[in-house]
């Protein structure tokens, strides 16, 4: 059942980054240094592909990035899917990864963000850096990114949600394609 309802007409969902998985559009992993506080000391970051409706527009549609290069309107299918124009943007210094998919070093540095989401203490972790069974039901939308974190902890900490955050090929939950084919 989705709980989510077609809010925001789908408006935009969002989001991840990757230790594993696909390599930039070159083929090449380009490799991040943290600040070897709360985070990693290293991330090795995947871009993913070009597999995006909005691939090669010269703007980044990848909801773990941010900065002037980003476009306008984000949602969660094209994570992982706009490698080309994300790490060109990136190599540009146009745009970064977004502190929120920074790669915890463990469950206890998580940035949880706060609870100024859409559906804050509603017990749904509704963040996509986060997943579990739960999570194919879910309608994940970007503004919920970094903004539903009492409900996120208390899944974490129950073992009922994961983080994903730093993946280029996450749980999606129901996609903005399925919302619109109404194949969900």
């Amino acid at each position: 059942m989705i709980r989510h309802s077609m809010i925001a007409s789908v408006a935009a969902t969002a989001l991840l980054v990757s230790a594993c998985g696909e390599m930039g559009a070159d083929g090449e992993a380009a490799t991040l240094i943290g600040d070897g506080g709360e985070t990693g000391s290293s991330l090795t970051l995947v871009y993913g592909n070009d597999n995006s409706e909005w691939a090669n527009d010269g703007e980044c549609d990848d909801a773990r990035f941010q900065g002037d290069a980003m476009a306008s309107v984000l949602n969660t299918d094209n994570i992982g899917q706009d490698a080309s124009d994300c790490e060109a943007a990136m190599q540009a210094g146009d745009i970064e990864l977004n502190p929120y998919f920074a790669e915890p070093a463990s469950d206890a540095a998580i940035n949880f963000g706060d609870d100024e989401g859409m559906y804050p203490n509603d017990d749904e972790c509704d963040d996509i850096r986060f997943t579990g069974e739960y999570a194919p039901n879910l309608v994940y939308l970007p503004e919920n990114i970094g903004h539903d974190a009492s409900d996120c902890r208390a899944a974490v900490e129950s073992g009922e949600a994961r983080w994903q955050g730093a993946t280029a090929t996450p749980e999606y939950g129901v996609t903005l394609d399925e919302l619109e084919s109404s194949s969900y």
